[in-house]
């Protein structure tokens, strides 16, 4: 035989890399893919060692029969392979069996997870290490196998370079898990989990005592390094203790915070328990992820204080009061404004005569808001938002210059028994002895209607000291466009902010949010009101008062000015020792006195606008906290929720053009461009 054939005969067979490959395949499904049948899993387990073994073996056994190159080669896959089974017992290490027999029971979780994260890395980085390297060195033998001289440098340098490859997978797959411990992230995607706000800072220090944060995701969770990230940065600054764990881990801590499925953030506060679903699997975490501070928002302030009660007036054909629905197919509601009360920890409920308005606000009134009505109060529901707002109570007062209250609406309610019209100073109620006949009231109430439609509108303002005038506002050169004539002037568009906590957020964020008025009206202090008024959101300049209604600015009876928009009215109680001042004292913020937001335009409110303008929202979210004495909680909550983008016609046709000619010119414009200077360098040349 000669010394050729001596050397082929000593190769080791080509397929026992395949072999290799095939008992890690089966050992995969042994222990990932068939655990919910035991008896197939440890086939496969079996199998797959045992086909590992035989490989294994089968690679030392050439290393005693030939010599020179194919030795080194044979040397260097035996020791690849040998590597493998190493990764494969330190895998059979890290199971719940093999860290019993190691001695890291469930007794220290924190000693089990620590030898188990080590154990995990271990054979990840091996394992990967020997199936590349051995892949890479296999290819540059298989040209060389029927060679009577093979090359054992080519094999070494390719096992080196598959070496480095898995090497610096698993250095940078280390670094991603460091990175994502320590809540650091670089986020390339399109997807982002919403980073904790200041605002939600601000409401964990606003507790005495440290809030327990607790999350409950499996190791393998996707979800569990975007909330642990969340967290981690939501604890910076604050008292709040953080604790991230495995149900199964913490069997007694999940029972205790009342926790039955993964996925789970527990927020605690003495006895007070909030739990916030996201789920482990990120498809469906995905969403929740998105807007993961507003929820967390939500639940710290339901440990922050009890539920609080905000009535809404009804019976006046308000904004929140269509029981036809026709308000919402116009967009005249007020969903949003509920949704967005109900989420600062209040409860909406309703106010009219059968609630008892036209004898007394109810004492768990935190707030009362009254939402564009477009029918009179009667004299008695007046009298009782008087005495309301002098017991130091609050209001949000939403008037509408369309709110204007017909004839017949108001003699049918004067016809009611008790009933009369009072004049714009919001007088008291009547003594029943000067209550004046049915007849009467019903004349007083057709005469002062037909000599001021806004007479009801005018006296809610008035409560609060406040001039309402309804004419419409308009501004030739700052509107926003919807019918695309003249009338879209009324859609006045603002970011003119006062520094005042109530629009403290819009303040500080005036050049990326205005705010939309579609048909204001405009609101005055009145001459020698003891109240102190801020006027927190002002008209554009070169805004008129559109008294004759054409839309255009007339110099001889129209004044361009930077009217009221928006006021912020608070005063002391008039009544600091009666029951009902002492019952408005909120306890939580040591606050007394009446506190009232009046907006010259309830379509500010509504869904259309509100649904429609980012910034109309954080108008109504400022005033509730301003208004519930928890100003120190506004801001910008964090959310990446995706933008609806929206395309107008005008906008479409620039986008064709722009394409279809403006792009071929462009690169015409260029060709020609560069073209002109290649010829004036070769003329310069020649």
């Amino acid at each position: 035989m000669t010394q050729a054939e001596h050397s082929n005969s000593a190769t080791s067979p080509a397929w026992l890399f395949p072999l290799y490959l095939g008992g890690l395949g089966l050992l995969f499904i042994g222990e990932r893919v068939l655990l919910s049948s035991e008896g197939f899993a440890r086939s496969f387990t079996g199998m797959g060692l045992s086909a590992l073994g035989a490989a294994s073996v089968a690679r030392l056994i050439p290393r005693f029969q030939a010599g020179g190159q194919l030795a080194a080669i044979e040397r260097l896959l035996g020791a690849l392979s040998v590597t493998g089974l190493l990764a494969i017992a330190m895998y059979f290490a890290s199971t719940r069996q093999g860290l019993d027999i190691l001695g890291y029971g469930v007794d220290d979780p924190a000693a089990r997870d620590h030898v188990d994260t080590i154990l995990t890395v271990g054979w990840v980085t091996l394992i990967t290490v020997a199936v590349v390297s051995m892949l890479f060195a296999e290819f540059a033998l298989h040209p060389m196998r029927r060679a009577p001289k093979p090359e054992s440098r080519r094999v070494l340098a390719a096992a080196t370079s598959g070496m480095s490859l898995a090497l610096a997978a698993a250095y940078c797959s280390l670094f991603v898990y460091a990175a994502s411990d320590a809540g650091i992230q670089a986020d390339y995607s399109y997807f982002k989990t919403s980073a904790p706000s200041e605002a939600t800072r601000n409401v964990l220090r606003s507790f005495q005592e440290p809030v327990k944060i607790t999350a409950f995701f499996p190791t393998a969770s996707d979800a569990r390094s975007e909330v642990r990230a969340y967290l981690t940065q939501l604890k910076t600054g604050t008292t709040a203790e953080v604790t991230i764990t495995d149900r199964y881990l913490r069997p007694t801590l999940a029972k205790e915070l009342k926790v039955v499925s993964d996925g789970r953030i527990v927020f605690q506060r003495g006895d007070g328990l909030e739990s916030l679903s996201v789920g482990t699997k990120f498809p469906e975490a995905k969403l929740k992820l998105k807007n993961l501070d507003r929820d967390v928002q939500e639940k710290l302030l339901k440990l922050v204080r009890k539920k609080r009660s905000v009535y809404l007036t009804v019976g006046h054909g308000e904004l929140n009061d269509d029981a036809k629905g026709e308000g919402l197919s116009r967009g005249r509601s007020a969903n949003i404004l509920k949704k967005l009360v109900q989420k600062q920890n209040y409860v909406v409920k309703r106010l009219g005569l059968s609630n008892g308005l036209a004898t007394e606000v109810p004492d768990d009134a935190g707030i009362v808001m009254v939402l564009g009505p477009t029918s009179q109060f009667l004299v008695e529901e007046l009298a009782s938002l008087q005495r309301y707002a002098d017991g130091g109570g609050q209001l949000l007062l939403a008037l509408d210059s369309d709110g204007t209250a017909s004839v017949a609406d108001v003699v049918q309610a004067a016809l009611t028994p008790e009933v009369a019209v009072v004049s714009p100073v919001a007088e008291r109620v009547a003594e029943p002895s000067s209550v004046p006949s049915q007849e009467s009231s019903a004349n007083v109430a057709e005469t002062e209607v037909e000599r001021d439609p806004h007479l009801g509108l005018r006296q809610l303002a008035a409560i609060v000291g406040l001039i309402y005038e309804p004419a419409l506002l308009a501004n030739e050169r700052r509107f926003v466009p919807r019918r695309r004539n003249i009338s879209d002037r009324n859609n006045l568009i603002t970011n003119r902010f006062s520094s005042h906590s109530a629009v403290s957020t819009l303040s500080k964020n005036a050049s990326r949010w205005p705010v939309l008025f579609p048909g204001t009206g405009s609101l005055e202090k009145t001459s020698g009101a003891t109240q102190k008024v801020d006027f927190a959101v002002r008209a554009l300049p070169k805004t008129f008062r559109d008294v004759n209604g054409d839309r255009l600015f007339d110099k001889a009876s129209e004044e361009q000015k930077a009217f009221g928009l928006v006021a912020a009215v608070s005063a002391k109680s008039s009544k600091a020792g009666s029951p009902a001042s002492e019952k408005k004292v909120d306890k939580p913020t040591g606050r007394a006195g009446m506190r009232a937001f009046v907006l010259a335009d309830a379509d500010v409110i509504s869904d259309l606008a509100c649904g429609s303008v980012t910034a109309n929202q954080l108008l109504i979210m400022d005033a509730v906290r301003w208004l519930g004495g928890e100003e120190s909680f506004a801001g910008v909550l964090s959310s990446e929720e995706d933008v609806r983008i929206e395309h107008t016609k005008q906008k479409d046709l620039y986008w064709f053009y722009g394409i279809i000619f403006g792009a071929p010119g462009l690169v015409l414009g260029l060709g020609l461009l560069f073209s002109r200077r290649s010829k004036r360098r070769l003329v310069g040349a020649s």
